[in-house]
Protein backbone atom coordinates (compact mmCIF):
# COMPACT_ATOMS: atom_id res chain seq x y z
CA UNK A 1 0.00 0.00 0.00
CA UNK A 2 2.86 2.40 0.85
CA UNK A 3 4.41 1.67 -2.53
CA UNK A 4 1.16 2.59 -4.30
CA UNK A 5 0.84 5.86 -2.38
CA UNK A 6 4.46 6.78 -3.10
CA UNK A 7 4.04 5.90 -6.79
CA UNK A 8 0.90 8.07 -7.07
CA UNK A 9 2.64 10.93 -5.25
CA UNK A 10 5.70 10.77 -7.53
CA UNK A 11 3.53 10.63 -10.63
CA UNK A 12 1.61 13.73 -9.54
CA UNK A 13 4.81 15.54 -8.56
CA UNK A 14 6.47 14.88 -11.91
CA UNK A 15 3.28 15.83 -13.76
CA UNK A 16 3.07 19.15 -11.92
CA UNK A 17 6.78 19.79 -12.52
CA UNK A 18 6.32 19.01 -16.21
CA UNK A 19 3.45 21.47 -16.48
CA UNK A 20 5.43 24.20 -14.77
CA UNK A 21 8.39 23.65 -17.09
CA UNK A 22 6.26 24.07 -20.23
CA UNK A 23 5.91 27.79 -19.47
CA UNK A 24 8.86 30.05 -20.16
CA UNK A 25 7.63 32.97 -18.09
CA UNK A 26 8.43 36.49 -19.26
CA UNK A 27 8.86 39.24 -16.65
CA UNK A 28 8.37 42.88 -17.61
CA UNK A 29 11.35 45.27 -17.27
CA UNK A 30 10.13 46.66 -13.93
CA UNK A 31 9.61 43.14 -12.60
CA UNK A 32 6.01 44.03 -11.71
CA UNK A 33 4.22 41.73 -14.15
CA UNK A 34 4.94 38.24 -15.46
CA UNK A 35 3.12 35.96 -17.89
CA UNK A 36 3.58 32.89 -20.07
CA UNK A 37 3.71 33.79 -23.77
CA UNK A 38 2.24 31.24 -26.19
CA UNK A 39 4.52 28.24 -26.65
CA UNK A 40 6.67 28.46 -29.76
CA UNK A 41 6.27 32.22 -30.19
CA UNK A 42 9.60 34.04 -30.59
CA UNK A 43 10.44 37.16 -28.57
CA UNK A 44 12.05 40.23 -30.14
CA UNK A 45 12.41 43.93 -29.28
CA UNK A 46 9.59 46.05 -30.65
CA UNK A 47 10.35 48.63 -33.33
CA UNK A 48 10.26 51.54 -30.86
CA UNK A 49 12.62 49.76 -28.46
CA UNK A 50 10.26 50.25 -25.49
CA UNK A 51 8.63 46.86 -25.28
CA UNK A 52 8.82 43.39 -26.74
CA UNK A 53 6.98 41.48 -29.42
CA UNK A 54 6.12 37.80 -29.41
CA UNK A 55 5.86 36.52 -32.98
CA UNK A 56 3.77 33.50 -33.89
CA UNK A 57 5.30 30.75 -35.98
CA UNK A 58 4.91 31.59 -39.66
CA UNK A 59 2.01 30.01 -41.50
CA UNK A 60 1.72 29.63 -45.26
CA UNK A 61 -0.70 32.00 -47.01
CA UNK A 62 -1.15 34.02 -43.82
CA UNK A 63 0.64 36.91 -42.24
CA UNK A 64 1.97 35.93 -38.84
CA UNK A 65 0.31 37.07 -35.66
CA UNK A 66 2.25 39.20 -33.20
CA UNK A 67 1.65 40.20 -29.58
CA UNK A 68 3.22 43.53 -28.63
CA UNK A 69 3.79 44.01 -24.90
CA UNK A 70 4.21 47.46 -23.34
CA UNK A 71 4.48 48.48 -19.71
CA UNK A 72 3.97 52.18 -18.98
CA UNK A 73 2.85 54.50 -16.23
CA UNK A 74 -0.43 55.95 -17.51
CA UNK A 75 -2.14 58.60 -15.34
CA UNK A 76 -5.67 57.38 -16.13
CA UNK A 77 -7.56 54.32 -14.96
CA UNK A 78 -8.02 51.19 -17.05
CA UNK A 79 -11.51 52.20 -18.27
CA UNK A 80 -10.30 55.59 -19.53
CA UNK A 81 -7.31 53.99 -21.25
CA UNK A 82 -9.69 51.53 -22.94
CA UNK A 83 -11.87 54.43 -24.10
CA UNK A 84 -8.81 56.24 -25.49
CA UNK A 85 -7.71 53.10 -27.36
CA UNK A 86 -11.19 52.70 -28.86
CA UNK A 87 -11.21 56.32 -30.08
CA UNK A 88 -7.71 55.98 -31.51
CA UNK A 89 -8.42 52.72 -33.37
CA UNK A 90 -11.66 53.97 -34.89
CA UNK A 91 -9.92 57.12 -36.16
CA UNK A 92 -6.65 55.56 -37.31
CA UNK A 93 -5.95 56.49 -40.92
CA UNK A 94 -4.01 53.31 -41.71
CA UNK A 95 -7.07 51.13 -41.23
CA UNK A 96 -10.09 50.61 -43.45
CA UNK A 97 -13.50 49.71 -42.02
CA UNK A 98 -12.54 49.61 -38.32
CA UNK A 99 -15.21 47.88 -36.22
CA UNK A 100 -15.25 47.45 -32.47
CA UNK A 101 -16.47 43.87 -31.99
CA UNK A 102 -16.38 43.50 -28.21
CA UNK A 103 -15.36 45.06 -24.93
CA UNK A 104 -15.27 42.95 -21.79
CA UNK A 105 -13.69 42.72 -18.38
CA UNK A 106 -11.29 39.83 -17.88
CA UNK A 107 -9.55 38.38 -14.85
CA UNK A 108 -6.40 36.29 -14.83
CA UNK A 109 -5.93 33.07 -12.88
CA UNK A 110 -4.09 35.06 -10.19
CA UNK A 111 -6.86 37.68 -9.91
CA UNK A 112 -5.35 40.53 -11.97
CA UNK A 113 -8.21 42.48 -13.49
CA UNK A 114 -8.10 43.62 -17.09
CA UNK A 115 -10.06 44.81 -20.09
CA UNK A 116 -10.22 43.15 -23.51
CA UNK A 117 -11.03 45.15 -26.66
CA UNK A 118 -11.49 43.37 -30.00
CA UNK A 119 -11.49 45.16 -33.34
CA UNK A 120 -11.92 43.91 -36.89
CA UNK A 121 -9.89 46.03 -39.30
CA UNK A 122 -8.60 45.98 -42.84
CA UNK A 123 -5.32 47.22 -44.23
CA UNK A 124 -4.87 47.20 -48.00
CA UNK A 125 -8.01 45.02 -48.21
CA UNK A 126 -6.52 42.37 -45.89
CA UNK A 127 -8.86 41.61 -42.95
CA UNK A 128 -7.27 41.22 -39.54
CA UNK A 129 -8.18 41.27 -35.88
CA UNK A 130 -6.59 43.54 -33.33
CA UNK A 131 -7.14 42.70 -29.68
CA UNK A 132 -5.97 44.79 -26.76
CA UNK A 133 -5.61 43.52 -23.21
CA UNK A 134 -5.05 46.16 -20.54
CA UNK A 135 -3.97 45.11 -17.03
CA UNK A 136 -3.57 47.50 -14.14
CA UNK A 137 -0.73 47.37 -11.67
CA UNK A 138 0.34 49.55 -8.76
CA UNK A 139 0.96 53.31 -9.07
CA UNK A 140 -0.79 53.73 -12.45
CA UNK A 141 1.42 51.11 -14.09
CA UNK A 142 -0.40 49.48 -17.02
CA UNK A 143 0.53 46.37 -18.93
CA UNK A 144 -0.88 46.46 -22.46
CA UNK A 145 -0.90 43.59 -24.92
CA UNK A 146 -1.77 44.28 -28.54
CA UNK A 147 -2.47 41.21 -30.63
CA UNK A 148 -2.56 41.64 -34.39
CA UNK A 149 -3.40 38.64 -36.50
CA UNK A 150 -5.42 37.31 -39.43
CA UNK A 151 -9.19 37.28 -38.88
CA UNK A 152 -9.55 33.80 -40.32
CA UNK A 153 -7.11 32.14 -37.88
CA UNK A 154 -9.66 30.42 -35.63
CA UNK A 155 -7.05 29.09 -33.14
CA UNK A 156 -5.53 32.50 -32.42
CA UNK A 157 -8.10 33.79 -29.88
CA UNK A 158 -7.86 30.63 -27.75
CA UNK A 159 -4.04 30.60 -27.81
CA UNK A 160 -3.80 34.24 -26.78
CA UNK A 161 -6.58 34.06 -24.17
CA UNK A 162 -4.80 31.16 -22.46
CA UNK A 163 -1.60 33.21 -22.38
CA UNK A 164 -3.36 36.28 -20.97
CA UNK A 165 -4.87 34.18 -18.16
CA UNK A 166 -1.32 33.68 -16.84
CA UNK A 167 -0.64 37.38 -16.19
CA UNK A 168 0.30 37.94 -12.56
CA UNK A 169 1.69 40.67 -10.36
CA UNK A 170 5.13 39.81 -9.03
CA UNK A 171 5.54 42.75 -6.65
Amino acid sequence: MKTLIIAVFLTLAFSATGLAQKCKEYSTPTGTFAFCPPAGWVMSKDAAGKGVDFNAPEQPDMFSAVISVDEDVVPVDRDMLAYQLIQGELKAKDYENPRLVSVRDVETASGVKGTELVFFLEMKAIPFVQTFYIFEGPKNLKLTFTLTGPQHDKDLPKIVTESMKTVRLKK
